[in-house]
């Protein structure tokens, strides 16, 4: 007899229930996600969906929840409460999904997993459901850092700190945006008729698709498809990469003949993207602190065939070999700009985490600087939208290396994600695009006389 399918809301709660417990088991819960046995396509969808949407909004879940439940959120049952926010999540305009079926698929959740509290959940989805279109909350706009903080579910202390930056109206657009679902992006060969011919194929497979805003070689796929599914993948035709990412390595302007350096590589796609644009006469070198994620670059690397790279595992603050034309520092950072990508480490991620990377950011710097080529450029870049781990890590450099300065290479043409200081960001809120910080660092040459 053949098993039962999983069930895409068993499944959601479940992972709910794990990463209540532990929160750092989330990311790998959530990868194997992907290769569990469900009926089909649609299934593993709604799992997903469910999963990272009840996450990522949690906090205007339970400001929703607050209004019907007679006791305090804090009083119920962890159970109780992943079985009422999956249900309310479900409720919202925005998954477009129909009413009855959230609530009796909620209640029979419910049944399984709360036995007694069936009745309440019913009770409190209907309520919510007659209620929903008129829940906006705008009469809590006059207290605009709860407002953003609640109804956009981030930390307060993220919204807090992004008021000191912007407008009201900059700060929602950026959080609304931290909700999305993450693009599906890929980066297809640069040269003009293999990108043609990969572009091709698509069309042929009837997948719908859009060439990136600033590099075309990267592609939205527009379609509903599994990503290691598409046409290309076992011979390396793409890798899945986000285009901002593709900004970044613009910006670097790597060369053939150059000795180049990734600082901190793993798990590779910015390497790969370097190796692609130079071929083999460069000397590419990658270093990553983490063995395991290496190996990630490797399996990248070789499913690319590329093979024109060196792979050390080292601390990127300490490593002492050789001296480069260019250097990249993409520094392990908060992953503030990629809080969509990563759904649950707006809630994980502390302003005194903040602080701790923002001290190896510039101790990486520090150390790139004195592996630099006299006439050598280096990239500093993060995905993260705070000042702490981007334009202040910049200022600290320059301030104790007064010999290095900002600059924006000629060759560079995106001047449209480039600020008056002459540093490359993707934010607040560029459609597809990842939120990413970029400033590339030459040291200054003497004047002509």
């Amino acid at each position: 007899m053949a098993e039962t399918a999983l069930s895409p809301r068993e499944e959601a709660y479940r992972i709910l229930m794990v990463t209540r417990r532990e929160p750092d088991a989330f990311a790998e819960e959530f990868a194997q996600l992907k290769e569990k046995d469900f009926k089909g396509r649609h299934d593993l969808n709604l799992a997903i969906y469910l999963v990272s949407g009840t996450i990522k909004l949690q906090k205007r879940l339970d400001l929703i929840l607050s209004r019907f439940l007679r006791k305090k959120l804090t009083t119920h049952s962890d159970s109780l409460l992943a079985v009422l926010r999956l249900g309310c999540f479900q409720l919202l305009p925005e998954c477009n999904m129909p009413h009855y079926a959230a609530v009796n698929e909620t209640v029979n959740l419910a049944k399984k997993h709360t036995p007694g509290a069936e009745s309440l959940v019913n009770a409190v989805l209907k309520n919510i459901s007659k209620e929903m279109d008129s829940l906006t909350f705008e009469e809590l706009r006059s207290d605009s850092l709860n407002f953003l903080s609640q109804y956009h579910s981030h930390p307060i202390w993220f919204v807090r700190e992004l008021l000191t930056y912007w407008l009201d109206s900059v700060v929602e657009k950026l959080l609304k945006t931290g909700n999305d679902p993450q693009p599906l992006v890929l980066r297809a060969m640069r040269e003009p008729e293999a990108l043609k011919d990969y572009l091709g194929s698509l069309q042929r497979h009837n997948i719908r698709f859009k060439q990136g805003r600033f590099l075309k070689n990267f592609v939205n796929i527009l379609s509903d498809v599994n990503p290691t599914q598409l046409p290309g993948f076992a011979d390396g035709s793409y890798v899945l990469q986000n285009e901002a990412a593709g900004l970044i390595v613009d910006l670097l302007d790597p060369q053939p003949e150059q000795s180049i350096l990734d600082l901190c590589a793993a798990p590779g796609g910015k390497t790969s993207d370097i190796v692609e644009r130079v071929g083999d006469r460069a000397k590419v070198t990658a270093v990553d602190v983490s063995a395991e994620r290496l190996n990630l670059l490797r399996e990248n690397l070789e499913r690319l065939d590329l093979k024109s790279v060196l792979v050390i595992q080292a601390d990127g603050r300490k490593f002492q070999s050789g001296i480069y034309d260019r250097i990249l520092v993409d520094a392990p950072c908060s992953g503030s700009g990629v809080f969509r990508k990563f759904p649950e480490s707006r809630w994980i991620t502390t302003p005194e985490d903040v602080g701790r990377l923002a001290q190896q950011q510039v101790q990486l710097l520090e150390n790139a600087a004195n592996l630099l080529a006299p006439t050598g450029r280096m990239v500093y870049s993060t995905c993260s939208v705070l000042k702490a781990e981007n334009e202040n890590v910049i200022e600290r450099f320059l301030s104790e290396h007064p010999k290095f300065e900002v600059i924006l290479p000629e060759e560079f043409p995106h001047v449209n994600v480039v600020g008056e200081d002459l540093m490359v960001r993707t934010f607040p809120g560029l459609k597809y695009l990842d939120n990413v910080f970029a400033a590339c660092l030459v040291r200054k040459q003497p004047a002509e006389e």
